[in-house]
Formats: structure tokens, C-alpha cells, sequence
């Protein structure tokens, strides 16, 4: 799916797909200009640079088996999702293992990411969202950071890692102490439960919600008004969701229990 209207296919059952070296990194696109769709049943796809699925148009990467690993030297190098406006990705790991220095879903486009059934997804820096796209890790891991053991159902984020923007996060969440977790730019959506002895940063303009229960983590308001902490879970019910704290909180500042019943 290069050229416009254009659209492209590849299926890996075995062997070893190699695109880029660490002397000239390359790029891997599924969905350029067009359509495209890259089938992963078996062997290894091993990319030193970037992959870019639905870099401009719409790009579907699926796992069933095999693994695959973006690594480089630069910043940039990993996978992206949704490139450029117009463009969208899913990346769906059924199974099989995916391992990349960072992930971005959706750049200036939108993507959806999905740990499946046996998929484990490890990033080793940083994941990035943006407004619209998505991050499942149901029955699948997604691992942020390095030294961690994947858990299904859980996306967790190591010392050192980060996991920034805004979209949906379905899955539950564990935040280490000296990582990076932040909603910047819309609604960060988290709707497991989340745990850990780290900080959930609220940027100005932003809202996060966190919708199962929160045991231990602290969600920190750094806007200075003009930020949104919904707390799906903490009802007449269930006072006790939410048994983390709060820092930051200033006049402007908004802390939504949606579902506690008021009375007057």
C-alpha cells in the first residue's frame, strides 16, 4: 500500500524477515499512502529503525505467532501507529511476542493497540497516545519498562518508563514508584483497576479517569486549575475505590465521583 489507492499485503509463516541495520536504519511500512496488511503466523520480523502501520491511510498488523522487535539507536526508533493525519493502525498480538524501544499510538492519526489472548507486548522506553486511540491489554500483556513479568490483563509501567497522552487504556494498571504516567493533551481513560506506589500526573487542560479502584498510587493535579480527576469506581456503595492520594488540587481543579449518590 505505497502509493494512493494502492494496497499491499504480506504474510510471515517462517524464517526471518530483516529490514535496516544499526549502520543504516530502515523503515518497515504497513498502509503508506495506501492500504496495507502485514499477516504474522510464525518466524521473526526483526526491524533496526521503525515501523510504520497506517503511516497515512489505514495499516492492520496482526499476530498470531512469532516475534517481533523495532530496536535502534535513535530516539524515534520503534513502532508508530496513525502517523500523519488521516492515517490509522492496529497492531492486534494474539499471539506471539513484540518487543520495541517505543511505541506511539496514533501520532497525528489514531491507533489501536490490542494484547490478546497469549500476545506480550514489550516496550522497553516509552508508549505515547493521542485523543481516539486505543490500548487493550485484556487477556494479553503489555509491558513498559524493562525487568518486568508480564501479567495478563495488566499493563504495567516500570521505573524509568513512561506512558503519556490521551485515549483509551482498557485494562487494568500497575505504576511503579519513579515512573512516568500522565495525561496531557484530552481524557486519559483507565478503566481497570490501577495499583502501585506510583504518581498519575494530571497536566493543565486534561483529565484523567480512572475507573475500577485505586490502591496506593497518588493522582497529582499539575495544571494549576483547569484539570479533571473522574473516579469511576467510589460509590454510596464503595467508599473505599479509591485508597490513594491526591496532591495539587487548586481552586479550578475538578474531582468528578460519577457515581456517588448525593442527598440533600
Amino acid at each position: 500500500g505505497s502509493q494512493a489507492d494502492g494496497t499491499g499485503a504480506y504474510e510471515l509463516d517462517a524464517g526471518t524477515l530483516t529490514v535496516g541495520a544499526i549502520s543504516n536504519e530502515g523503515q518497515e511500512l504497513v498502509g503508506n499512502l495506501g492500504k496495507g496488511s502485514f499477516v504474522q503466523t510464525g518466524g521473526s520480523n526483526t526491524i533496526t529503525g521503525q515501523l510504520l502501520i497506517g503511516a497515512a491511510n489505514t495499516g492492520t498488523y496482526t499476530m498470531s505467532g512469532g516475534s517481533l522487535v523495532v530496536h535502534g539507536n535513535r530516539s524515534t526508533d520503534g513502532i508508530i501507529l496513525g502517523q500523519s493525519v488521516g492515517g490509522t493502525g492496529t497492531l492486534v498480538v494474539a499471539n506471539g511476542t513484540v518487543a520495541a524501544a517505543t511505541l506511539v499510538i496514533g501520532k497525528s492519526g489514531k491507533g489501536v493497540v490490542t494484547a490478546d489472548t497469549a500476545g506480550v507486548i514489550t516496550v522497553a522506553n516509552a508508549v505515547q497516545m493521542t485523543t481516539g486511540s486505543e490500548l487493550h491489554s485484556v487477556r494479553g500483556s503489555v509491558d513498559i519498562g524493562t525487568g518486568l513479568t508480564g501479567i495478563a490483563g495488566l499493563v504495567q509501567v516500570g521505573a524509568g518508563a513512561s506512558l503519556t497522552g490521551a485515549g483509551l487504556l482498557q485494562a487494568n494498571l500497575n505504576v511503579a514508584a519513579q515512573a512516568t504516567v500522565e495525561a496531557t493533551g484530552g481524557l486519559l481513560d483507565v478503566t481497570g483497576n490501577t495499583t502501585g506506589a506510583g504518581t498519575i500526573t494530571i497536566a493543565g487542560g486534561a483529565a484523567l479517569e480512572l475507573g475500577g479502584s485505586v490502591v496506593g498510587n497518588t493522582a497529582r493535579f499539575a495544571g494549576g486549575g483547569n484539570t479533571v480527576l473522574k473516579l469511576g469506581d467510589v460509590s454510596s456503595n464503595n467508599p473505599g475505590a479509591f485508597s490513594g492520594s491526591i496532591s495539587g488540587f487548586v481552586f479550578g481543579d475538578t474531582i468528578d465521583l460519577a457515581n456517588l449518590a448525593f442527598s440533600t
